[in-house]
This record gives C-alpha cells, structure tokens and sequence, in this order.
C-alpha cells in the first residue's frame, strides 16, 4: 500500500491520518478487502508500535483522527496494510505525521512613536505556534487609502532582529512616501502574520485608530518680535512657543534665532541660538543700523521652515535732557526765554519735548500756547518765548522768584528722563510798585513854578531787583478832579510853570 499521509485536521492537540482505499484487482489481489489496519508508533521513532484500527474488529475506514495522548509538536509515525480472504498484506512505508500545523492568528499589532528615530513603532505578541517553531513574521502596512498593504524593508518579519524582538520602526520619510503616502497626523494602519513549517497562519486584526499618527517638523513659526526694552546697543528678540499640531505633534527641542548681522546682501541665516527658550538678546548692536531676524524650530524629526523676517532698526527712548537755560528775550525783556539742548536721540528721532513751569506750591504745569513741545517748529528749535504776565499767571511765583524749568524729550521708543531744574537764570518781574505821596518843593517854589518831589523806587519795588525805572508819569488834576498827564521824565523831581 501508500504510505498514509496527513489530513487538514492534524494539529497541536490531533492527528489525522488517511490513505488510499485498494480497489483495482492489481492493489488488492483480485479479493475485496476485508479491513486496513494503522499502527503507529507512539512518538517513539518508529521502534514499538501499536495498533491504531482495523486488527480487531476489522474496518475498512481509510481516515482515522488520532487525539489521545499527542503531545504537541512531536513527530508520529504511521504504517497501514490491508487484509483480504487470503490474509494480511505488507506494511506500507512508515510516515511521520508532527502535531503540529500553521500558527494561530496574532492579537492586533500596537502601533507607538519611537522615541529614537521617532518613526512609527511597531510590536506584536507572537501567536500560538501550534506545534511547530515560528520561522518567520509577515509585517503588512495599509496605504493611505487603506485598501493596498504593503511591507516595508525596516520590517523585515525573516530578519532574526525582528522575530527576536517582535518589534520593528519604520521612519516617517518610508510612510510619507510611495507606496504609502501617509499625510500629516493620519493614523498608520498595521496587521502581521506569523509563519512555521506549515505556512502562514491567518492575519491579525488591523491596529487599532488610536496608534501612532503621522509626525513631520515643526510648521513655520511667526516672525520674532522685539521686546520693548530693547536698546539702541542691546536688542531683545522673544518669539511664540509653537502648541499642538503646530509642533509637527512632536515635541519642540530647540527654537534657533537667526540674523543678517547687519548686512543686507547676505540672508538671515547666521545662527544666534539653538536652544528650548523663546527669548534671546543680542549685545552689541549699532543704534540706527538695519538688522534683519527669524526663527525656525525644531523636533526628533528635523527644523521646520524659517520664519517671515522681522526687520530691527535699534533705538531707545531719549537721554536725559540737560538743564535749559531760562532768561529774558535779548529782543524784548518782557518775554521769558527757554532754551535747551536735544539730548542723545538713541538713533530715534525726538518727536516733542515737554516743558513744565514750576509753580509757586511745587507743583509744575505746562504751558501750551506758547512753550507747546510737540509743535514741529519748538521741537526743531528747541526754544520757546512765553510773556512774562502769563508766566506770573501761570506760576502764582512773587515777584523775584526763579522762573524754574524741566523739559524733558520723546520719541518713537519712549521717554526721555527730565532735565534737572535750572538754579539760575530768569526772575519774576512785575510792573513798579505804587510811590510814596508827592510833596511841593517850596523852597523850589515861586510864582512862576512849582517843584514835585517824589521818592525813587529802589530794589524790588522797581519790578524786580533787576529791572529799571524807564520814567515817571506825573498827573495832576487842576482843581477840577479830572486826572490828566502833566509830563515823564527820568529824575524824582519836576518843575512846572
């Protein structure tokens, strides 16, 4: 007889057992056969063995299912012969059948980002091998579109490395491309098959939709901005941390901020830093010069795009002004004169200044219609006239008091500090004070004139201890009560006819 063989039904836990009936008279002696009878040899290399069917009683079954006692993976050996009227036959040639069969179906793969190569980690738990020692893993990847699986060589399932560790990372750069084409934050489908001497076992289930999703570089990060206490020698430059899915949804290693160093024929890219701040101050810089920054971050997958580019002139709000100078108009005495110098502009232009009037209480007022520091001609000038009567209106200061001054400078950046007060210069003037009553002269007096004297103001009572009587204006009223002028003279005295 053939020898018998195995049936789809042997296992870990089974065998199945068949062979080929004899019905032509060549194979069964021209006599029907009477029963087949299997033996097998109990796993003990064919050197016992013991009747399986067919000895007694007889049967003519040609397939027989073997469960007692199988040991997965061990090997059987099976011979069979057939009986007819005229007895038993020979023994057909032994064969060994293993308890054993293709692997069982794998639990669904786990799918993880790397944390080295931050590509897409993939690991499975190796199945029931049933009977037979896994050879081999079948690591199929979906497309984009889910409907094309294909392997990639990261994940070679014949590779010792990947059977040995059941795990394997394939790179973002091998899914973004043919024949996967992933895009950006699309979940990476995966299923794996293990493989023995009999063959691949069925495919697991697909990983499930909350594994690992596609990760690129950082996207492009807004243009840096300068902070406000920039100077026109130091320059602070802070940029936005990039959240989310702006991330590349990896996280952010290093920001690095880049400049032109001030020369506009060569592109911003010269490296300032490269590290996890969002700030960064350059030292050094030339006020007014044009200096041009961005940045760009960077993940486990690379830098992302540079930024649009933000352009720096340096500056800073104005030095403080030195003491203005306040005295009377060399034109004209009854107008007060302020005068000052621009302090250091900090390579911006100064726009106003600020002119405050000491006031007698100690507190300072301003003087707009005159002294207005934001018009362009004062700002130009650097000098403004007030009258001398609005100054006394304005300050409430007594006569001979200091006319005190600050001024301070802005421009686009800010404030100037405020100039000291001046300690010298003008003083609050007055018209004269009222003179003592005239007397008649009469020794001077005859009848053909009469002689006025008056006291001369002296000292303060000039208008200030600075100012001179320019003349006196004599009235008299001729007995009617109506004042009329008589005459201005210079001396303390008159005579009239």
């Amino acid at each position: 007889m053939s020898a018998p063989v195995s049936g789809p039904a042997t296992g870990p836990t089974q065998l199945d057992v068949n062979w080929s009936s004899l019905i032509t008279p060549v194979s069964n002696g021209g006599s029907a056969i009477l029963s087949y009878n299997l033996q097998y040899d109990n796993a003990t290399a064919a050197v016992t063995w013991t009747d399986v069917v067919g000895l007694s009683p007889a049967s003519l079954a040609t397939e027989v299912i073997v469960s007692s006692g199988v040991v997965s993976g061990s090997e059987y050996g099976f011979r069979v012969r057939a009986s007819n009227i005229f007895g038993w036959g020979p023994y057909s040639l032994v064969t060994f059948i293993q308890a054993a069969r293709e692997p069982g179906i794998p639990l669904a793969p786990v799918t993880s980002i790397d944390p080295v190569a931050g590509g897409v980690a993939i690991a499975w738990t190796a199945p029931d091998a049933r009977g037979s020692a896994l050879t081999s893993f079948l690591i199929e990847i979906a497309d984009v579109t889910g409907l094309v699986w294909s392997t990639a060589a990261a994940c070679d399932g014949t590779s010792p490395t990947v059977i040995a560790a059941q795990s394997c990372v394939v790179l973002m750069s091998t899914l973004t491309a043919a024949p996967f084409n992933y895009l950006f934050n699309d979940v990476v489908y995966v299923r794996v098959s293990a493989a023995n001497f009999y063959g691949f076992g069925a495919v697991s289930p697909t990983s499930a939709s909350t594994g690992a999703a596609i990760r690129s570089v950082p996207a492009q990060m807004s243009p840096p901005t300068e902070a406000p206490w920039s100077t026109d020698v130091t320059v602070t430059m802070n940029w936005t941390a990039l959240t989310g899915s702006d991330t590349g949804n990896s996280a952010i290693i290093s920001y690095s901020l880049y400049w032109d160093n001030g020369n506009p024929a060569v592109p911003a890219e010269i490296e300032l830093t490269d590290a996890n701040v969002t700030y960064f101050t350059v030292n050094g810089v030339t006020g007014g010069q044009a200096y041009r920054f961005t940045v760009r971050a960077r993940n486990i997958y690379g830098y992302g795009p540079y930024s649009a580019e933000t352009n720096v002139i340096p500056d800073d709000a104005p030095g403080k002004t030195d003491i203005p100078t306040v005295a009377l108009s060399a034109s004209d005495a009854t107008q007060v004169q302020v005068t000052w110098v621009q302090p250091n502009t900090h390579s911006s232009p100064i726009t106003a200044y600020d002119v405050q009037f000491m006031q007698a209480n100690g507190a300072y007022v301003t003087e707009l219609t005159h002294c207005n520091g934001a018009t362009t001609g004062i700002v130009a000038a650097q000098t403004c006239t007030v009258p001398m009567s609005l100054i006394r209106t304005l300050t409430l200061l007594p006569r001979d008091s200091l006319i005190r001054v600050k001024v301070r400078a802005y421009n686009a950046k800010g404030t100037g500090q405020y100039s000291e007060i001046n300690t010298a210069g003008a003083t609050v003037e007055t018209e004269p004070t009222n003179l003592s009553v005239v007397t008649i002269n009469a020794a001077a007096t005859s009848n053909t004139g009469t002689e006025v004297d008056w006291t001369a103001l002296t000292g303060s009572s000039t208008g200030g201890q600075n100012v001179l009587i320019t003349n006196y204006e004599v009235y008299w009223d001729q007995s009617t009560g109506v004042w009329v002028s008589l005459a201005n003279t210079t001396s303390a005295s008159i005579l009239f006819v």
